[in-house]
């Protein structure tokens, strides 16, 4: 699961942070949580500016969720997303995918679909 808007009250670790925010958010239980990579990239709308993300890998006691409070939206996706028009980011759309796709995380929908 990705996410940018999740924020920490004093005191938290990642994990409590983000265990918290897709409770509030989603209506979701972490079952298992692993660090998986930080990324470094520049800022897109502050000229600039680094920005360091932390990415987790992270299995929910369910994969219903329930979009809350300041989420509009959120979907599961695969390798190919942009065929459905799906927007991400640039870190993600060329590091984040890309990694999880390669490590197995994502399903790689092109390989399923040469055999």
């Amino acid at each position: 699961m990705y996410f940018t808007w999740w924020k920490r009250e004093n005191g938290e670790s990642d994990e409590q942070t983000l265990r918290r925010e897709l409770l509030e958010e989603l209506g979701a239980e972490i079952d298992k949580l692993e660090f998986y990579k930080q990324y470094f990239d520049k800022a897109i709308f502050e000229e600039g500016f680094d920005f360091q993300q932390r990415t987790y890998i992270v299995t929910l006691k369910s994969n219903i969720i329930s979009v809350k409070n300041e989420i509009k939206e959120a979907l599961w996706i695969s390798s190919d997303y942009e065929e459905y028009e799906v927007l991400l980011n640039p870190t993600l759309k060329n590091k984040i995918v890309p990694d999880l796709i390669s490590s197995g995380y994502i399903e790689d929908r092109n390989k399923i679909l040469k055999k």
